[in-house]
């Protein structure tokens, strides 16, 4: 428990340094290593590090969870509806590494998603966040607010309208 919450600190505080700065063989940097590293959730191009999408053999549940938050665009849904959807096949994901892989989708997609505890938006993901999240995660949802092309255009459009007129 403390590593896991020792990682998804480091996932927050130092997502841009290499294996997220962690040096040795201590428990989080072995989850780093055997969970966000292998599967390709964290890289490393010289000594910077960041989020993306996992390697062929993580990609179906990367899918899985993409697919559970593009079905939020209409409403958030409870984050216990992910749990189910890993624990069970073909994935067989434990509770308590769907944290983990969630805070990694969440920082690499950040701009598209919206976290809620108790159906208050969370404005910013903190390890107090996480921590409550992984105790308690029937209290969080999730809601997709990904713009789609067409309200892209349309906020280009909209963007180009002047706020003041002069005269």
């Amino acid at each position: 428990v403390a590593a896991r919450r020792n990682l998804m600190e480091a996932m927050l505080e130092r997502p841009y340094e290499a294996n997220l700065g962690f040096t040795g063989g201590a428990a989080e940097a072995t989850m780093y290593h055997a969970i966000l590293a292998k599967s390709g959730l964290h890289k490393r191009v010289g000594d910077r590090g960041f989020f993306d999408s996992p390697n062929d053999e993580w990609m179906p549940v990367w899918n899985a969870i993409q697919a559970f938050v593009t079905d939020t665009a209409d409403g958030p849904k409870p984050v216990t509806d992910l749990y189910e959807r890993l624990a069970h096949p073909p994935f067989g994901i434990r509770s308590g590494i769907v944290p983990v892989l969630l805070l990694a989708y969440l920082l690499k997609h950040r701009h598209e998603v919206a976290l809620y505890e108790e159906n208050v938006y969370v404005p910013g993901v903190r390890i107090e966040v996480m921590e409550r999240l992984t105790r308690q995660p029937h209290l969080f949802s999730l809601r997709s607010f990904r713009v789609n092309p067409e309200h892209a255009v349309l906020l280009e459009q909209v963007s180009r309208i002047p706020l003041f007129s002069r005269g």
